[in-house]
């Protein structure tokens, strides 16, 4: 991270699923931006994709703002992986 400026917005995200419940969430968090959001996602669905949903709405987030870079922070190699 240190070929980045200083400034440049990092977004760390989680993706998880209750086993008991069966429901995913996800949940996103800037310190740059003093930015934090969560969300229940309604579907049924594996904790690889609740990262996934995650990044994306990193993504949208981002791209909202009028910085040009972002750093994207997720604990999820699946998830990494299946961007590529």
């Amino acid at each position: 991270m240190s070929k980045f400026p200083p400034k440049t917005p990092t977004y760390f995200t989680d993706g998880s699923i209750n086993p008991d419940s069966n429901l995913a969430g996800f949940r996103i968090y800037c310190p740059n931006k003093n930015l934090e959001e969560s969300c229940k996602i309604s579907r049924l669905c594996w904790s690889t994709a609740a990262e996934l949903h995650a990044i994306e709405r990193a993504i949208l987030l981002h791209s909202e703002s009028k910085d040009q870079r972002a750093i994207i922070i997720s604990d999820s190699l699946a998830a990494l992986q299946l961007t590529i």
